[in-house]
C-alpha cells in the first residue's frame, strides 16, 4: 500500500526488524560516525514489537528493551511517531515490508519478524 494514503495501525501489529539503513544515496556503514548521529537513532537490527495501537517495544541491540507510545500523525497519516524516540515518514507498507524515511533523509527498511542476531 503507498503511504499515501492513511496508515491502519492494525498492519503495525507485530513485529518488525530494522534491516537496512541509507543516508542521501550512501551506505550507513561508510559515513562518518557524526554524520549518522545527527540524523540517526536507531540502529540496523533494532526490532520494533508494535503490541497495539498506542504500545511499542522497542528491542535494542545493546540495552534493556523499553516501551513507548506511537502515533500515526502527519497531515496524510502516513507518519508512525514514537514519542521521545524517532518519528518516521512511511513511505510504503506492505504485510512485510515497511519502507520509510527519517528526518528526510535516512532510509530505513523493515522486514516483519523478529530480527535474527548478528
Amino acid at each position: 500500500m503507498p503511504a499515501l494514503a492513511e496508515i491502519d495501525s492494525a498492519m503495525l501489529i507485530g513485529e518488525w526488524c530494522l534491516v537496512h539503513q541509507s543516508m542521501l544515496g550512501h551506505d550507513i556503514e561508510s559515513l562518518p560516525p557524526k554524520a549518522i548521529s545527527d540524523n540517526l537513532r536507531a540502529k540496523r537490527s533494532q526490532s520494533y514489537h508494535f503490541k497495539d495501537g498506542k504500545t511499542v517495544e522497542v528491542i535494542f541491540v545493546d540495552k534493556p528493551s523499553k516501551e513507548f507510545t506511537y502515533k500515526i500523525s502527519g497531515s496524510k497519516k502516513n507518519r508512525i511517531r514514537i514519542k521521545r524516540w524517532q518519528s518516521f515518514a512511511v513511505k510504503s507498507l506492505t504485510e512485510s515490508e515497511i519502507k520509510a524515511t527519517v528526518y528526510g533523509t535516512v532510509q530505513h527498511r523493515f522486514t516483519g519478524g523478529t530480527c535474527v542476531s548478528p
